[in-house]
C-alpha cells in the first residue's frame, strides 16, 4: 500500500493487490462544487515579490524560473514548449508550502490543487525572444488562484 503525507496526515489512496483507488478525491468535493476564483483581475506578481490575498491572509510570493523552453517569438518551432515556476503560500497558521506551476503552450492552463486552494499560472512575461538571454528578476507571472 502507497501512503501519501499531506502536512501530519497520512492516508492511503492505492492498494496495488487490488488495483483500484480507495480514494477518489473527487468524491470528497460537494455535488457540483466548483473551486472560487479568489484573484479577479489574476494576481500579477513579479520574481521575488510577494502579494497579500486579504480574503484568505495568504501570502504568495514568487520564488524560481525552474525553466522557460518557450518557442521564442521570431522562431518557428515543432511545439510550443513550457515554462515552470516556483512559487509559495502561507495562510495563518499554516506553514509555507511551495509548489511548482507549469504554461504548456499546446495546451489549457494546467493547475496545482494544494490544501484547499488551486493555483493556475495563466502567463509569464517577458515571452522569449532568439538571442535575448533574460535574468529571473526580468519575469513576471500572472496566476489565478481559487479556494474549495
Amino acid at each position: 500500500m502507497f501512503l501519501v503525507s499531506c502536512g501530519f496526515t497520512k492516508f492511503p489512496i492505492w492498494e496495488i493487490h487490488r488495483q483500484q483507488p480507495l480514494i477518489n478525491i473527487q468524491d470528497t468535493l460537494k455535488p457540483n462544487s466548483r473551486p472560487k476564483l479568489l484573484t479577479y483581475p489574476p494576481l500579477m506578481i513579479k520574481y521575488g515579490e510577494v502579494k497579500f490575498i486579504e480574503s484568505e491572509s495568504m501570502k504568495v510570493g514568487f520564488v524560481e524560473v525552474i525553466s522557460d523552453s518557450r518557442c521564442p517569438l521570431n522562431v518557428v518551432c515543432k511545439w510550443g514548449g513550457r515554462a515552470d515556476i516556483q512559487i509559495w503560500y502561507s495562510t495563518f497558521p499554516l506553514d509555507t508550502i511551495s509548489i511548482k506551476l507549469s504554461l504548456l503552450r499546446s495546451q489549457e492552463p494546467t493547475y496545482t490543487d494544494t490544501l484547499g486552494y488551486r493555483f493556475q499560472l495563466i502567463h509569464l512575461e517577458p515571452y522569449p525572444i532568439a538571442g535575448i538571454d533574460r535574468d529571473s528578476s526580468d519575469y513576471t507571472a500572472y496566476l489565478n488562484v481559487f479556494k474549495f
